[in-house]
């Protein structure tokens, strides 16, 4: 029959192979998988070591094992948030090296994308500064912990030698092995602190990289402003690098919208599903150690229950102290069961504030990446604020230009042309000189027409923003201007000119297919008259072989000519009457603000009749007539 001590060693050697277990069941990670492991950690729970002989102060061992147990217990936890950390800073790991991808990327589109990238780089890089901040933060906190829990294993150390008496000698062996593991977990613990200092100054070093490829971005940034202000003198290039520019940009927005949405969709999906895990793995392994705990208790009372009737057959005075120990141990067992569900609720509410945060931190985001809109959205209608005002200036340089250059024909004209008509026509002139300028008198030449253009609200504002319009229609030629403002050249496959008069049969003359007008320039198209045809292999002409002439002749006739393009949309109408011939000109347009752009068509008019008819002009009556056209400053 067993002894007191033997049965009371029986009891301690139960309990013990009940909480080692229990104490090591949260620290089974692996490697590999990085998730918990839902085992029975309570296999082994029903052997029984070999009875040894304990000595009278068994219970100031127990003491001892229980505060040994706790520190365990706060060690394992310790080393099982430590883990959690792990894993969640090789998720952040993982979120670097894709950043670290996306910034490759865009470096690489940096040269089509100077500007907009550098606030893109630069949101992501106070991502990663936000990241690198809150590991740092992380790594301070374990260290403090770490700290901690030495500092508590040397005190309970200290405490263990000063109380160690000959009675504690015998299990001198057992605590010596548990103080093994526990140095063993201390260095995994250190192992793992030097692995994250080693990410962290990973992450200084890529962070320093980041900050000297901005500084590079930066240095180009500031080449390509200075580029961009030399070339402001060539404005056919600025405007064509900012149509492609702005098409870039918005191709690119789409394009990164669409991936902010994608990469906001998989994250949350992939956070419902971690925390739906989480959740279902500690629901298990609360039902595991729930039922783990109800068959040991089980077992146990009814081992004490057996024994207590032996005690009561063999020795009463033993009954009353062995069933206050055993009912002390389940007492505390059951304390140490729920600081264990506490902690892991505790655990669980850290996770769900961990998720309000960044979820905080992501609307930070998005209110500065509408910001960063807004501001590029102010700067691109700046540039297009200035680009019109260029382009105004740009319109009434070539005005002057033209001016200057049909004044220079007109001088030209005037000292080349011999006096080879009979009649002379004598003008005063203040200062008391006389020039003759000779003039045709026949009846045929001074039924010069003079066009008077009428047009529509829709065509006369397609006149205002500059797309198409026709500036001269002679007997022997039409002249179309592209007078377009954003540098677009337009091809005029399937367009044509169709001309008829007082509403009678159609003249249509069909542009080449391999013809295109180019930008800001003028197109002539010739009628069918011999001195034309004669020329047509000159420059390129474009003779219109069924249109004689495109003016009438005949007084009271109405002229109607028509631009259409491949799809017979109408884009210019001119209708004008045939009036008596006189220096006079009149256009409807006029009547609506006198822009620049009109008072140039009636201009152009003009100084090709006084070119045709070949006309001598005194220098003084011909700038006295420029200056009296409204609109015009020279």
């Amino acid at each position: 029959m067993p002894s007191k001590k033997e049965k009371h060693h029986q009891i301690l050697t139960g309990v013990q192979s009940e909480i080692t277990p229990l104490a090591n069941s949260t620290n089974t990670t692996s490697k590999t998988n990085e998730n918990v492991l839902l085992t029975n950690t309570y296999s082994n729970m029903t052997t029984i070591t070999k009875k040894t002989n304990l000595i009278n102060d068994s219970i100031n061992s127990l003491d001892h094992l229980t505060l040994i147990r706790d520190q365990k217990n706060e060690l394992d936890e310790l080393n099982n948030r430590f883990s959690n950390y792990v894993i969640a800073l090789r998720k952040k790991t993982k979120e670097n090296d894709d950043l670290q991808k996306k910034v490759d990327i865009e470096k690489q589109k940096q040269k089509n994308l100077a500007s907009q990238d550098n606030h893109d780089l630069e949101v992501q890089m106070n991502e990663l500064r936000r990241e690198m901040d809150e590991s740092a933060v992380l790594t301070e906190h374990f260290m403090l912990k770490r700290d901690q829990a030495l500092k508590e294993l040397a005190l309970l150390k200290d405490k263990i030698r000063s109380e160690e008496d000959h009675s504690y000698a015998k299990r001198c062996q057992t605590l010596e092995n548990e103080y093994q593991q526990t140095l063993i977990q201390l260095k995994e613990l250190t192992s793992h602190y030097e692995d994250l200092e080693k990410i962290s100054q990973a992450n200084k070093n890529e962070m320093n990289q980041m900050k000297d490829l901005y500084k590079k971005l930066e240095d180009e940034l500031h080449d390509l402003i200075l580029n961009n202000i030399r070339l402001q003198c060539n404005l056919r290039t600025i405007e064509e690098q900012t149509l492609l520019k702005k098409a870039i940009y918005e191709t690119e927005k789409a394009e990164l919208t669409n991936e902010q949405i994608k990469q906001k969709q998989f994250y949350t999906n992939e956070l419902d599903k971690a925390i739906e895990d989480i959740k279902h793995d500690f629901q298990i392994l609360l039902k595991n150690n729930k039922a783990v705990l109800e068959n040991s208790y089980t077992e146990r009372i009814e081992q004490i229950k057996t024994q207590i009737l032996t005690y009561e057959a063999n020795k009463q005075q033993e009954i009353s102290s062995t069933s206050r120990i055993s009912i002390e141990t389940l007492h505390d067992e059951l304390k140490q069961t729920e600081n264990i569900r506490q902690n892991i609720e505790n655990e669980y509410q850290s996770l769900i504030n961990f998720y309000i945060a960044k979820q905080k931190e992501k609307n930070q985001i998005d209110e500065e990446r509408i910001r960063l809109d807004n501001e590029y959205n102010r700067l691109i209608n700046e540039i297009n604020h200035l680009t019109g005002a260029i382009e105004i200036e740009k319109q009434y340089w070539f005005s002057v230009h033209f001016e200057l250059e049909t004044y220079r024909k007109l001088l030209d004209l005037e000292t080349t042309k011999s006096l080879s008509s009979n009649n002379y026509y004598y003008t005063s002139l203040p200062n008391g000189k006389q020039e003759n300028s000779p003039v045709e008198e026949q009846q045929q030449e001074q039924q010069q027409q003079i066009i008077t253009v009428k047009k529509n609200d829709r065509q006369r504002a397609i006149s205002k923003t500059g797309k198409f319009d026709i500036d001269q229609v002679q007997a022997g030629f039409i002249s179309i201007n592209n007078a377009s403002t954003n540098c677009a050249d337009q091809p005029l496959k399937g367009w044509t000119l169709v001309r008829s008069i007082n509403n009678g049969p159609e003249s249509v003359y069909q542009f080449p297919d391999s013809y295109i007008l180019r930008a800001r320039t003028r197109v002539r198209v010739y009628s069918n008259k011999a001195e034309n045809i004669g020329n047509s292999t000159i420059h390129g002409r474009l003779i219109a072989s069924s249109i004689p002439a495109w003016a009438s002749a005949v007084q009271g006739d109405n002229v109607t000519i028509l631009l259409l393009d491949e799809k017979d949309k109408n884009h210019i109408r001119i209708d004008y009457t045939t009036l008596t011939p006189r220096f006079s000109i009149t256009n409807n347009d006029s009547l609506n603000d006198g822009t620049t752009h009109l008072n140039e068509h009636s201009y152009a008019i003009f100084s090709d009749i006084m070119l045709q008819n070949e006309i001598n002009i005194n220098k003084e009556l011909l700038w006295n007539f420029l200056e009296n056209i409204p609109g015009r400053h020279i």
